[in-house]
C-alpha cells in the first residue's frame, strides 16, 4: 500500500480477548466525545471498557493506574543543573510516594498485582495486569485518578519514504556556499551561518522517541553517545529487543527514526562516500555533506515502537518508559550530565484530540531543562486539527509543535498536508509553534562510510520537527544554561512570519530563523566551550582534558571540578582560553582505577556561569611500536593493528613496504572485536591509515625490545565487547636477505557470555599489480603473491597445527579508484560487517582469489577457544617459494620451542564437545573435519572412539584411540572418505564421540 511519511499518529487498536487485534471505531484518542468544559471525566477510560467488554470475566488486561500527587516544590538552586537534578529528584520522591499510597488504599487482594507493576513516576502511573471487578473495585480508591487500557496502539507509517526528487546535485560545494548542495531547509534556517562562527551543537545531545535508529547509518554512528558513555545511558529499548540502536522501521531501506535523526544531527566525515545519480564522491572535508542541523552534536534514542505483521505498534506505558528514562538515563536523578538536551516526538495521537495523560511527563522534562518537541501532525483526511500531545495549550510553549514547509515556486509555504490549529484543547489558542522544511533528503546507509541518496521526501512533518531540535541543540550549546522555555521561546519569538500577518494557525510564529534565535539566547560571539578530548594516564593517576572555545569571545578561566555521579573528586583551575583557541586542565592524585568508572562529568564555573560536560574516558591509541631484525622491519600498535595502519613501515622486507593492514579477529556468536577495516567499499585512500579501520581496543600496555614485544589491549569499551583482554607477544625474525618470519601469540581472557569464543588474524598486502591468494596444502599455509610470482611470497598460517579455516577475502580492484565486491557469493558479504568476520573465523570463506579482482586479504582461524588459551599465528616471507619452506619450517620449529603446547586443563569432569571446524567443509580442497573435544581423564586411560554416520543413520567411519592422563587431548580428524576410501556424497551428516561411557553426538555439512 502507498505508505505517506507522517508524524507518527496512533490509530487506537485494542487486544481482544483471543489475543487477535481489533479495530476500535471512536472519535479521539481514547475514545468517547471530547468533554465540555467543567465535566467530570470518568476513572475508567472509554477504551478500557470497551475491552473488558470483549474479555472474559476472568481475563486480565494490561492496565496504567495514574495517581494523585501533589505539586511538586519548585527547586530554589540558581544553578540551573543542580536545579534540574532537585526537580527531578522531588518529581521521584512524590511520585513513587503517590504510588505508595495507592497501594495502601487498594483492597488487599490488588496489593500483589499492583506490587508487581512498574512504577512510571514521570507519569505518576504505575502498570498493572487486572480483571473487571478489581478494575471496578480500584474506581472508588482515594488515589486513583484515572485508568487506562494498556493494550496496543498502532502507529500508522504510511509510505514516509516515497522519493519523489533528488536533493543534491552532483558535486560537493562548501556547506558555506549558499548555491551549494546542502537540504534548502538547512540554508533557509540560516544552519550555516552558525556552523560557520563555530556552533555545530558540539557538546550537545538530542533524544528522540521513535521507531529505533540505524546504529550503523553512515551519517550517524560516529554521533551515538553509546560511544562516548555507557551504551545503556544512550540506547534504551523497552521492548527489551536489542542493546544496541536498531530501527524498527526499515521502509525502502531507510527507517521513520534514522531519518528523524538524521534531519536532527546527520552528516559525512572525511573519507566517507556519497553516491548521488548513480556516481560516488569521496567526501573531502567537514561539513561538506550535512543533513542535521546540529552536526556537531550526539544523539540517544528510545525506541518506542514495535513492529507487528505489516504495523507499528506502541502501549501508554512504553511511551512513558521511554521519556523517564530520557530524563534519568542511569537512574540516578542526582546525576545530570546524562540528561539530553532536547527531546524530539515525531509522533502524535489522532489529529483533533485534546487530552492530558503526558502532561506530566512533558512538565518534569522541562523543569529538568530539556525542550521537548512534537510534529503537528499530517493531514489524512478534511481538515483536523494539530494532533495529541502536540495540540496542549495550557501553558505557553510547553507543547512545542513543528508544522512543515515546502517550496512552491521558490517561495516558502506552509505545506497543505500540515495540520494546523485552533488547538483543541483551548479555543482560540494558535497551532503551530513555528514552521520548519518538511522536505528533506532520503539517504540510505550502505556500509559506516558509504550512503547513497535516494531522493527527497515530500512535505510532513515528521521531518520538520527534528529542525526544530537540531535548532535548539545549537542554541543549547551557545548557552547552556538557558531553560527549556527560554530556548523555545528564542526559535518563537524571532521565527520569520509567514503568510497571513501575524500568528496563524497554519505558520504558528513563522518559519524558524535559527541566526535571530542564536541573538536572542546569547549571541554568536558568546563563549562556546566544549571536550575535545582528553588523556588518561594510569601509572600517574592523572587525566588531561583538552578544552575548546569555538566563540568569539574570551573564556576567562575559573574553577574546574572533575565529578562522579555528582560528587566532587577532584579540583583544579580552569585556564583562560581566547576565542577560537584550545587549552587544558589537569587533574592529579586520582583513583587508579578511574578509567573503568561511569558517570564522570567536568564542571567549569567562571563568573556565575556553570557548564557541566559528561567525560567518557575513551580508548587511549597506544603509541606504536617498530621491531627490527636485520633489515625486516614490523610495525604494530596496542590497538591489535598491525602493519600500514599501525605505522609506516608496516612490513619491510627485500627493501619494500608490503604489509597495508592486518588484524586480529575475535569472536563469540554474532559479535566481534577487531582492528580490520569497517567495510571494504570505496575507500581506497584511507587503507594505510589508522582511521580507515575502527578499533575495538583499548591499550593497556606496550614494551618493546629490539626484535621482541608485548602488548595488552581490552575490547571493554567496543560497541558490543566480549568483555575479553588480550595478552599479545610479538617476535620478528631475519633469516638473512631472502627468508624471514614472525610469531604472533595471544592469550585472550573472554568475559561471560554465550557461544564458544573463536580468533584469528587477518592480514592485507598489496603487491605491484594483482594480488594472487590461496591455500597450500603442502605447507599448510595461506600463500600471498603476485600472479606472476616476481614479487616475494607470504604466508600465514597457525602452530603447532594447521589453521581450523582459511579465507581469501575479496577487497577490489583499486584501478577503479574504490572498491567493488566480486561477484557471486563475495557481493554478499556486504563489507566487514561482524557478521561476514564471524563467518570468516567460523567457517572459513573462499579457498582462492579469482582473477577478476585485484586486491585481496588472507585471514585464518584457529577455531574454538577456552578462556586463557594461546593461539599462536606464524607469519613467514621468502624472496621465492623455497625460501618461504624454509621460513615456514623456522617459524614452526621457533613456535614449538617458544610456546610449548601444554597438556589442557581440566575443563569439567564430564565430556565436552564443540563444534566442528570447519563446517561446512571441502575435503576436495585438501582440508580435514576438525572434530573437538574436551574431558577430565582422571588417573586412568580411557578409550575414545569416533563414528560418522549418514542422516539415516548408516554408519560410514569410525576410529578408535587411547587417551593417556599425561597426554593432550587432540580433535578426531576426517578426511570425508567412507571406511574404504572412496569419497563421501555431498550432504548432511551426524558424528558421535564416545570417550569411555560418556557419548555425545553433532552435526555438520560436507560440501564438494
Amino acid at each position: 500500500m502507498v505508505r505517506l511519511p507522517y508524524s507518527k499518529r496512533i490509530a487506537v487498536a485494542a487486544l481482544a480477548a483471543a489475543g487477535a487485534l481489533f479495530a476500535l471505531a471512536v472519535a479521539g484518542p481514547w475514545g468517547g466525545a471530547r468533554l465540555a468544559v467543567g465535566q467530570q471525566p470518568s476513572v475508567v477510560t472509554a477504551e478500557l471498557a470497551q475491552a473488558f467488554s470483549r474479555a472474559g470475566p476472568a481475563e486480565r488486561l494490561p492496565v496504567l493506574i495514574e495517581v494523585r500527587r501533589e505539586d511538586a516544590p519548585v527547586p530554589l538552586s540558581l544553578d540551573p543543573d543542580q536545579r534540574a537534578a532537585e526537580h527531578a529528584s522531588n518529581l521521584a520522591f512524590l511520585y513513587r510516594s503517590s504510588v505508595e499510597r495507592l497501594r495502601r488504599a487498594v483492597p488487599a487482594e490488588l496489593s500483589f498485582d499492583i506490587e508487581a507493576g512498574e512504577v512510571l513516576w514521570v507519569g505518576g502511573a504505575v502498570t498493572a495486569e487486572l480483571r473487571r471487578d478489581q478494575v471496578e473495585a480500584l474506581e472508588t480508591a482515594p488515589d486513583v485518578r484515572r485508568i487506562y487500557y494498556d493494550g496496543l496502539v498502532e502507529v500508522e507509517l504510511a509510505g514516509s519514504h516515497d522519493a519523489v526528487a533528488l536533493v543534491w546535485a552532483p558535486g560537493f560545494p562548501a556547506a558555506q556556499d549558499p548555491a551549494g548542495g546542502l537540504p534548502w531547509g538547512l540554508e533557509a534556517i540560516g544552519a550555516p551561518d552558525l556552523w560557520a562562527a563555530g556552533a555545530t551543537g558540539e557538546g550537545t545531545v538530542v533524544a528522540i522517541i521513535d521507531s529505533g535508529v540505524d546504529g550503523d547509518h553512515p551519517l550517524l554512528w560516529r554521533k551515538w553517545r553509546g560511544l562516548s558513555t555507557s551504551p545503556e545511558l544512550a540506547w534504551f529499548d523497552p521492548w527489551g529487543l536489542t542493546d544496541v540502536p536498531e530501527d524498527d522501521d526499515n521502509t525502502g531501506g531507510v527507517g521513520h527514526g534514522t531519518t528523524v535523526m538524521a534531519t536532527a544531527v546527520g552528516s559525512l566525515e572525511p573519507g566517507d562516500t556519497l553516491i548521488v545519480f548513480g556516481q560516488p564522491e569521496v567526501v573531502q572535508s567537514e561539513l561538506e555533506v550535512v543533513t542535521g542541523v546540529a552536526p556537531g552534536a550526539e544523539w540517544v534514542a528510545a525506541n518506542g515502537f514495535q513492529g507487528f505483521g505489516t504495523g507499528q505498534y506502541t502501549r501508554l506505558s512504553i511511551l512513558l518508559q521511554a521519556m523517564q528514562w530520557v530524563l534519568d538515563p542511569d537512574g540516578d536523578p542526582a546525576t545530570v550530565s546524562d540528561v539530553p538536551d532536547v527531546l524530539n516526538n515525531s509522533w502524535g495521537f489522532g489529529a483533533g484530540g485534546c487530552n492530558g495523560f503526558f502532561d506530566r511527563a512533558i512538565d518534569a522534562l522541562e523543569a529538568a531543562g530539556v525542550p521537548v518537541v512534537f510534529a503537528a501532525g499530517n493531514r489524512s483526511s478534511g481538515f483536523d486539527t494539530v494532533t495529541a500531545p502536540a495540540s496542549r495549550a495550557d501553558l505557553l510553549l510547553n507543547a512545542f509543535a513543528v508544522g512543515a514547509a515546502e517550496l512552491s515556486d521558490g517561495d516558502i509555504v506552509v505545506s497543505p498536508n500540515s495540520l494546523g490549529g485552533p488547538s483543541p484543547c483551548a479555543p482560540g489558542a494558535v497551532k503551530p509553534e513555528v514552521v520548519a522544511s518538511g522536505e528533506v533528503p532520503l539517504v540510505r546507509g550502505l556500509t559506516r562510510h558509504t550512503a547513497e541518496v535516494r531522493g527527497r521526501s515530500g512535505a510532513f512533518t515528521s521531518w520538520a520537527a527534528p529542525y526544530a531540535s537540531g535548532s535548539l541543540a545549537l542554541l543549547a550549546g551557545l548557552n547552556p544554561g538557558a531553560s527549556a522555555t527560554a530556548l523555545k521561546d528564542a526559535l518563537f519569538s524571532t521565527a520569520d512570519d509567514l503568510p497571513p500577518p501575524g500568528p496563524d494557525n497554519r505558520s504558528g510564529a513563522g518559519f524558524i530563523d535559527l541566526a535571530a534565535a542564536a541573538e536572542r539566547i546569547g549571541g554568536l560571539g558568546g563563549v562556546q566551550v566544549a571536550i575535545s578530548g582528553w588523556s588518561w594516564d594510569s601509572a600517574g593517576a592523572k587525566l588531561e582534558i583538552q578544552l575548546r572555545n569555538a566563540g568569539r569571545q574570551l573564556f576567562p578561566g575559573g574553577d574546574a571540578e572533575l565529578r562522579r555521579r555528582g560528587t566532587p573528586l577532584a579540583r583544579a583551575t580552569a585556564p583562560m582560553i581566547g576565542p577560537q583557541a584550545r587549552s587544558r586542565v589537569v587533574f592529579d592524585d586520582l583513583p587508579a582505577d578511574l578509567d573503568a568508572e561511569a558517570g564522570l562529568s567536568l564542571r567549569l564555573t567562571s563568573y556565575g556561569a556553570i557548564l557541566e560536560f559528561p567525560v567518557a574516558l575513551a580508548p587511549v591509541t597506544a603509541s606504536a611500536v617498530q621491531l627490527m631484525d636485520g633489515s625486516v622491519v614490523l610495525t604494530l600498535d596496542g590497538n591489535g593493528r598491525l602493519g600500514g595502519v599501525a605505522g609506516s613501515p608496516g612490513f619491510e622486507f627485500m627493501g619494500s613496504d608490503w604489509l597495508t593492514a592486518g588484524s586480529f579477529l575475535f569472536a563469540r556468536g554474532d559479535q566481534v572485536s577487531d582492528a580490520a577495516y569497517v567495510d571494504v567499499l570505496q575507500q581506497p585512500g584511507l587503507k594505510p591509515n589508522p582511521v580507515g579501520s575502527d578499533t575495538d581496543w583499548r591499550a593497556l600496555d606496550a614494551t618493546e625490545e629490539g626484535d621482541r614485544a608485548s602488548l595488552e589491549f581490552a575490547d571493554d569499551r567496543a560497541l558490543r565487547p566480549l568483555g575479553a583482554t588480550v595478552g599479545q607477544e610479538v617476535e620478528v625474525v631475519s633469516m638473512g636477505d631472502s627468508a624471514a618470519f614472525v610469531v604472533l601469540s595471544a592469550v585472550v581472557d573472554f568475559g561471560e557470555g554465550n557461544g564458544i569464543p573463536q580468533a584469528g588474524l587477518l592480514l592485507d598486502w598489496d603487491f605491484a599489480g594483482r594480488d594472487s591468494v590461496g591455500w597450500d596444502s603442502v605447507l599448510g599455509a595461506s600463500v600471498m603473491t603476485a600472479p606472476d610470482s616476481a614479487g616475494p611470497w607470504m604466508a600465514l598460517t597457525t602452530a603447532p597445527v594447521a589453521p581450523a579455516t582459511h579465507s581469501a577475502i575479496a577487497l577490489g580492484d583499486p584501478a577503479n579508484g574504490f572498491y567493488i565486491p566480486s561477484s557471486g557469493e563475495l557481493a554478499k558479504l556486504d563489507g566487514f560487517t561482524d557478521a561476514a568476520k564471524g563467518r570468516f573465523l567460523r567457517l572459513g570463506g573462499p579457498q582462492a582469489s579469482d582473477a577478476s579482482v585485484a586486491d585481496w586479504a588472507q585471514s585464518v582461524g584457529v577455531g574454538s577457544l577456552s578462556t586463557g588459551e594461546r593461539s599462536v599465528f606464524l607469519i613467514a616471507a621468502g624472496s621465492s617459494k623455497p625460501a618461504l619452506q624454509a621460513a615456514l619450517d623456522s617459524a614452526r620449529a621457533f613456535a614449538s620451542q617458544r610456546f610449548p603446547q601444554p597438556p589442557p586443563a581440566v575443563v569439567s569432569s564430564d565430556l565436552r564437545l564443540l563444534p566442528a571446524y570447519p563446517s561446512p567443509f571441502d575435503p576436495l580442497e585438501g582440508e580435514v573435519l576438525k572434530l573437538p573435544f574436551l574431558i577430565d581423564r582422571g588417573l586412568d586411560p580411557v578409550s575414545a572412539r569416533l563414528e560418522v554416520y549418514t542422516i539415516s543413520g548408516s554408519l560410514i567411519y569410525s576410529e578408535q584411540r587411547q587417551l593417556e592422563p599425561d597426554q593432550p587431548v587432540e580433535p578426531f580428524r576426517w578426511s570425508g572418505r567412507l571406511g574404504n576410501g572412496e569419497p563421501a556424497a555431498s550432504g548432511v551428516y551426524g558424528y558421535v564421540i564416545r570417550v569411555g561411557d560418556q557419548l555425545k553426538w553433532g552435526k555438520f555439512v560436507l560440501l564438494k
